[in-house]
């Protein structure tokens, strides 16, 4: 009863924001998306884990606490995705066509219409910064949908040399987190040439 409570009083502000929202189709289909994404992330956890382990118990805990807006207990020491976001990302020359491939592959397991054709990215363009980092890009790829095969695009964002948001072709100004398993395996050279 707690937690519809807090929840019927955020209700109304979240429904008014996303009227509101310039950008309410891109958002809503984005909803879509995490949802699907979270179904997936919630089966992954329990095939990783035992019923009883320590790891479900702390996410057990935590998810009680994110109901209650209360603190989340964190894990002791560094994970290895904030290590990875300090690393700077990979030096050397990398294959981006590969990543992209992999990211946009990860993204599309939540699309609900269309179908990513795997290894079909093109024409990728990389903006670097002054440390020779990249710091955009720009690839098309192919996928199908209803109307057959189509070409889209994806401009990858990157902070620090590594990948942080993902906007697509048909909604450019949603952010598209990309799979931190992918990212860390870029930041840690999995993508060298």
């Amino acid at each position: 009863m707690e937690v519809e409570e807090i929840h019927n009083m955020s209700g109304l502000s979240h429904a008014l924001s996303y009227l509101t929202d310039p950008n309410a189709m891109g958002n809503s289909i984005d909803l879509v998306h995490k949802a699907k994404g979270l179904k997936l992330d919630m089966e992954r956890i329990f095939r990783m884990n035992t019923c009883n382990c320590d790891a479900l118990k702390r996410f057990e805990e935590n998810l009680i606490r994110f109901a209650l807006d209360q603190t989340s207990i964190r894990m002791e020491g560094a994970s290895k995705y904030s290590e990875v976001k300090s690393s700077g990302g990979p030096s050397g020359t990398q294959d981006f066509n590969k990543l992209v491939d992999d990211l946009i592959r990860d993204q599309a397991k939540t699309w609900m219409m269309n179908r990513y054709q795997s290894g079909s990215i093109s024409d990728v363009d990389i903006t670097k910064n002054d440390q020779g980092k990249p710091r955009s890009l720009r690839a098309n790829y192919r996928f199908s949908g209803f109307g057959g095969s189509s070409s889209g695009s994806v401009k990858i964002v990157f902070k620090d040399g590594l990948p942080t948001c993902m906007y697509f072709w048909d909604f450019p100004n949603n952010c598209k987190t990309p799979s931190m398993s992918i990212v860390a395996g870029y930041a840690q050279g999995n993508y060298g040439i």
